[in-house]
């Protein structure tokens, strides 16, 4: 889609940097600032400069813990299973609930949230793992953690406005 856009020295500047970031292998970008500077966009240009696509999570007034992981669940084969690049991009008003920034922080950590598969979909991807890679030097399901954390780029907006950014970087 088209987008009509004035970019000012600074955004460049950190339309610059976002890209680099999502550019890397295995990194993560925490952006700040208040609502309406830009955040979202220079996302999802930096996003684009490195075809890299954007995902984001759709919350509802409904929205569930269960739902929660099944887009986890979604993104985590999207980047493990099929190699796409995508940027996770989240942001501090999406969170319903203080699990989804200690998933968040799983992930940051190890590459994974812990016990988000059961064990039959842990054997549909180590089988599908298996029959990428012919030859392994890991454990399959290792393999698929590796992958995902090639693959996977968080970006998390956060503002500085109230207590909620104290909160979660403690």
């Amino acid at each position: 889609k088209n987008l009509d856009i004035v970019l000012f020295n600074d955004a460049v500047q950190h339309l610059a940097k976002i890209s680099r970031i999502i550019s890397v292998t295995n990194t993560h970008a925490l952006l700040v600032g208040i609502g309406g500077n830009g955040r979202n966009t220079l996302t999802q240009i930096a996003a684009y400069m490195q075809s890299i696509e954007i995902f984001t999570v759709e919350i509802g007034k409904n929205f569930s813990r269960l739902e929660w992981l099944d887009c986890l669940k979604n993104l985590f084969k999207r980047v493990g299973l099929d190699k796409q690049r995508v940027a996770f991009k989240f942001s501090d008003w999406q969170i319903k609930d203080d699990s989804y920034i200690e998933d968040i922080n799983n992930i940051l950590n190890s590459g994974e949230v812990p016990n988000l598969f059961n064990f039959d979909e842990k054997e549909e991807i180590t089988a599908e793992i298996k029959e990428m890679y012919k030859r392994l030097d890991v454990d399959a399901y290792d393999k698929f953690v590796i992958l995902c954390k090639e693959n996977l780029r968080i970006v998390l907006c956060m503002s500085p406005a109230g207590e909620g950014l104290r909160k979660y970087i403690r």
